[in-house]
């Protein structure tokens, strides 16, 4: 039988979930960048939740039998101190695409340049 999360987890959950915007995984290629004229494949994003990237994982929740992640999450995700230059790169092509949307804020652009 699975282990029920505790309260404090799912009140974290809850918290992040209403706090933060919410995109189902099949709109995230959406929101990313596209490269060399093509569009990140889906399957890259399911891959990124499921085995990651280096360690790290894209967050995600299930919801009603949809799996979304968030803004934040990708930004979290993308935020790790990249491994070499190109992937620096590809992070403040993000961070750059979200603030164009007005989804992040110019002084957080500017703190992670």
């Amino acid at each position: 039988m699975p282990k029920e999360p505790s309260r404090d987890a799912r009140w974290s959950l809850e918290k992040r979930v209403h706090e933060e915007i919410l995109i189902a995984l099949p709109d995230v290629p959406e929101w990313l960048p596209s490269r060399r004229g093509r569009k990140v494949h889906k399957s890259t994003i399911y891959r990124w939740v499921q085995r990651g990237v280096r360690g790290k994982v894209l967050e995600s929740y299930e919801i009603g039998g949809v799996r979304y992640t968030s803004v934040e999450a990708l930004q979290r995700f993308m935020g790790t101190g990249p491994a070499d230059p190109m992937e620096h790169r590809r992070s403040a092509v993000l961070r750059n695409a979200l603030a164009a949307r007005g989804l992040l804020g110019r002084d957080a652009n500017k703190r992670q340049s």
